[in-house]
């Protein structure tokens, strides 16, 4: 992957907390770090393990920085290793907007936390109207996942379902959001 496709650009990786290492959603969350690294990105995401991990060891690995917000509500948990840098916050809502000071995102498989803020970022798609900021769904859950939603009819209709890209691999996935940044309005 080409090196400043994203340079200047923050880019949120959203993924499950209990990833575990040595699987293949780790090894896709660690390239996925690495590859947004490469491209010039500084990366963000909660700041813990699983998926969180995989992915700051990815941006390290490569040289780039990762910022991991964290919360007071998760006391059990210790922030990863890999993190360049790390805003604490007291509350869930002070998490997510922290998070959402991005200009894309990508969403790997996870649970109910992956799919809240999935679903808050495609809401801020949607009402970010003429340039929304690029949401993408890595993995290869995410298109059963959509045809679901779809064929359910809770999400039928076509231009709300444009407002997410799929990638298969991270590379793809960078190059989708280096097409929206060449797409969007300088915010």
């Amino acid at each position: 992957m080409s090196s400043g496709l994203l340079a200047g650009w923050r880019v949120t990786v959203f993924g499950s907390s209990t990833l575990a290492e040595g699987t293949e959603g780790w090894d896709l969350a660690e390239a996925t770090g690495a590859a947004l690294a490469r491209a010039g990105a500084a990366v963000a995401n909660g700041g813990y393990g699983g998926a969180m991990a995989a992915v700051s060891r990815g941006v390290r690995s490569a040289s780039g920085h990762v910022t991991g917000v964290t919360l007071d509500g998760f006391r059990d948990r210790t922030p990863n290793a890999w993190l360049s840098e790390r805003v604490h916050t007291d509350t869930l809502l002070e998490r997510l907007t922290v998070l959402f000071q991005a200009d894309g995102f990508i969403a790997l498989e996870g649970s109910v936390g992956t799919l809240t803020e999935l679903f808050l970022a495609w809401n801020h798609a949607v009402l970010e109207h003429e340039s929304p900021r690029p949401l993408v769904c890595l993995g290869m859950a995410w298109p059963g996942f959509l045809a679901a939603l779809q064929s359910l009819r809770l999400v039928d209709d076509p231009a709300l379902l444009a407002l997410i890209t799929w990638a298969k691999d991270p590379d793809e996935a960078v190059r989708a959001l280096a097409e929206a940044r060449s797409r969007s309005v300088p915010r």
